[in-house]
């Protein structure tokens, strides 16, 4: 049975979580990381708390819908910029 599951998260990732930027030094990169996990982990569980199956622990697919304000990033560098909100 598939079921939807969605997480509103209204931002790209920042650019110093995505490969293509250029990372520096790693404490800056993980504070970034960390930053980015602990709100999109908002997100998920304010969706979940709406969710009146349970919670879905079958694998699931995931859907990136991205909408531009300024500078378009690459579709492959958004992906790998929305890993952190995925290793949660």
């Amino acid at each position: 049975m598939n079921r939807t599951f969605v997480v509103d998260w209204p931002f790209v990732p920042p650019a110093s979580v995505r490969p293509n930027s250029g990372h520096g030094h790693w404490r800056p990169h993980a504070a970034a990381v960390a930053q980015v996990k602990e709100s999109f982990g908002w997100r998920v569980r304010e969706a979940l708390h709406d969710y009146k199956d349970g919670i879905p622990l079958d694998p699931v697919t995931v859907q990136y819908t991205a909408h531009w304000c300024g500078r378009q990033i690459d579709e492959d560098n958004l992906i790998a910029g929305m890993k952190s909100c995925l290793d949660m």
